[in-house]
């Protein structure tokens, strides 16, 4: 007997349908009703800002792509396609982060050809941007800034700090968490170390200042004063700057970065403990042989992740550390972008602007952050680790 020949579910067969004849009729309606696409795809590769033709075009595009990807998936797993549709309302809520990923991560990308051209507002407005001839002229001007080789000491010294000292930080204080048995103690203690995640910079910049700032108003320098010592210019100081800036970040963000690693350990499994007793070992062993190797896969993985933010560090605390005194050691990529593409207190060598400089520098640092976060991916892999991908 011959078994009949599986059709597709007509609620998969009318969702491919609807998304190609609304990508195509988007896609026509921009060709036809909006003007001359010729001129305004001319218009786009001039203008740092996409049309609102070629904006159409382009979602009528992704819609036909997707109608095709969802016939494809059907005809080859139509198990997991009709797995996806049960739970459509659970998938729906990925929605509202993808559009966030697609509209402020993804479309910018677009623009990334400013880096390439004399842009500036004005120019782009008039339709008057010019290429940059050569094209790396940018990137040259940037790697023979006479200031090139201190931003990049001071990031890197920085981003090494913040794998040295903070990343095994919130992992010792979960550790130290997991210990305490007293679950009310224990949940006070994890409430008073998330609290300091939710004050803003802003506000935590003054507290700083009232603690370290000169006599009378800063508190540690005036009981020195009063103690008969001399005081120690903690925010106008180079050798400081990197100290407090570290002390600061561990306070602020390492009581928030336990809860990762919490709940990797609330899923060690206790009979590991149990049995680790029975052969006779202490809390050190039980440390060293089943907790440590139980997270492992989960510091890795977040390791690998805060390679892609590596040069990344942190404009909102710095900015506000930032003065005359400690300049040399506090000027980072992300204080230099905005000193030149927005305040303008640093201008951009001749022959390019502001805005196509700044984004250059903005390049550079993603280009390092993912060459790293592939790099290190590979090296877990190398070692035996799942990694990230």
């Amino acid at each position: 007997m011959v078994s009949p020949t599986k059709k597709n579910p007509p609620s998969v067969k009318y969702i491919s349908r609807a998304l190609s004849i609304l990508g195509l009729a988007m896609v026509i309606i921009a060709l036809v009703f909006m003007g001359n696409p010729l001129a305004n795809l001319n218009s786009w590769a001039l203008n740092a800002t996409a049309s609102p033709q070629l904006s159409t075009i382009v979602l009528g595009f992704i819609l036909f792509i997707l109608s095709f990807i969802v016939y494809i998936t059907n005809e080859r797993n139509p198990k997991k396609l009709r797995h996806i549709l049960r739970y459509r309302w659970l998938y729906a809520m990925l929605i509202p982060a993808g559009v966030y990923y697609f509209v402020f991560k993804l479309l910018p990308v677009l623009n990334l050809r400013i880096v390439f051209q004399y842009y500036s507002p004005t120019r782009a407005r008039n339709l008057n941007v010019e290429w940059l001839n050569p094209l790396y002229l940018n990137f040259k001007e940037f790697f023979t800034y006479r200031d090139f080789t201190m931003l990049l000491k001071n990031t890197l010294t920085l981003a090494v700090l913040n794998i040295v000292f903070y990343f095994p930080f919130p992992i010792i204080l979960a550790l130290l968490l997991n210990e305490i048995k007293h679950m009310k103690f224990k949940r006070v203690v994890q409430s008073v170390l998330y609290l300091p995640h939710f004050v803003s910079w802003t506000v935590l910049g003054s507290i700083m200042l009232m603690l370290l700032g000169p006599s009378p108003n800063g508190l540690i320098n005036s009981l020195i004063k009063a103690a008969g010592g001399e005081e120690i210019p903690f925010m106008m100081s180079e050798i400081w700057f990197r100290p407090m800036y570290i002390l600061e970040l561990m306070w602020k963000e390492s009581g928030w970065g336990t809860i990762i690693y919490l709940a990797a350990l609330s899923g060690v499994d206790e009979q590991l403990y149990e049995a680790s007793v029975i052969d006779g070992a202490g809390r050190f062993k039980q440390l060293l042989h089943i907790t440590l190797p139980c997270i492992l896969p989960t510091i890795i993985t977040l390791l690998i992740l805060r390679m892609g933010s590596f040069l990344d560090s942190g404009f909102d605390q710095i900015y506000l550390m930032l003065n005359s005194y400690n300049r040399n050691v506090a000027t980072v990529f992300d204080t230099y972008v905005y000193d030149v593409g927005l305040t303008g207190t640093i201008t951009a060598p001749s022959g390019t602007t502001n805005y196509s400089y700044s984004a250059t520098v903005g390049v550079f640092r993603s280009v390092v952050s993912l060459l790293l976060v592939v790099g290190s991916n590979a090296l877990a892999k190398l070692a035996g680790e799942e990694g990230v991908y």
